[in-house]
């Protein structure tokens, strides 16, 4: 389910299948197990090349998932941490009486580089080649599988049934959004501190064992062990 999820978010630029990422790993496992079998077949005896191979074979396919997994997860939060500066940019653009394509190209040309962006790019081209607003935006909230994004589809929608003022809705939306991330930034921090336990366990034991190591080192030398 990660795996599929993954393959959604950044479609757009890298638009992988979930079956050729699968297929991708299966190679690389392939030839990690092959190349290991080679290498280990004139060290080790046959069984334990065996399992040598199959284990690198394992690393692999699941090493590559995993990065997979975790570059696109990394191109998530980037999203997540600049779709509110992008809400800000649309609601100044549409407070001044300009819509929403504007916005989009405003925020496209500030910031080129941010993954949103790139986005907001095949949003606007669906647009200009005529494709509705309700269509490109829910397959561009498909792709990106953020919540925070498909609460700005629920605005847009709201925008052009009632009518409904634009730009005071994008700067409340903006402000929700940057609640939500201080919430996803509190949680990784609380997760940080967890995870950074057991090392800091470990630092300390060795702390220890140096420091105490000359005393030790000293006691044994002394007449008490004679």
């Amino acid at each position: 389910q990660k795996l599929r999820e993954a393959v959604r978010v950044g479609a757009s630029r890298e638009p992988w299948s979930f079956f050729e990422v699968v297929a991708t790993a299966m190679l690389l496992a392939g030839f990690g197990a092959v190349l290991s079998l080679l290498v280990y077949f004139t060290m080790l005896s046959a069984t334990w090349t065996v399992v040598a191979s199959l284990g690198t074979g394992w690393c692999c396919y699941h090493g590559y998932r995993l990065h997979f997994i975790r570059s696109r997860e990394r191109r998530r939060r980037e999203i997540r941490r600049f779709l509110p500066h992008a809400m800000d940019s649309i609601a100044m653009v549409m407070s001044s009486g300009d819509p929403f394509p504007v916005g989009l190209k405003m925020v496209i040309e500030d910031f080129p580089d941010a993954p949103l962006s790139e986005e907001l790019k095949v949003l606007l081209n669906g647009l200009e080649r005529g494709q509705t607003m309700e269509s490109a935006l829910n397959r561009l909230a498909d792709t990106i599988c953020l919540p925070e994004f498909r609460e700005m589809v629920r605005v847009l929608d709201r925008i052009q049934e009632h009518g409904s003022a634009g730009a005071e809705d994008f700067t409340r939306l903006a402000r929700q959004l940057r609640i939500t991330h201080l919430r996803h930034m509190e949680a990784d921090v609380g997760k940080a501190e967890a995870a950074m336990a057991l090392p800091i366990m470990l630092v300390m034991l060795s702390a220890m064992v140096v420091s105490a190591a000359p005393f030790l080192l000293a006691l044994r030398e002394s007449d008490l062990f004679r």
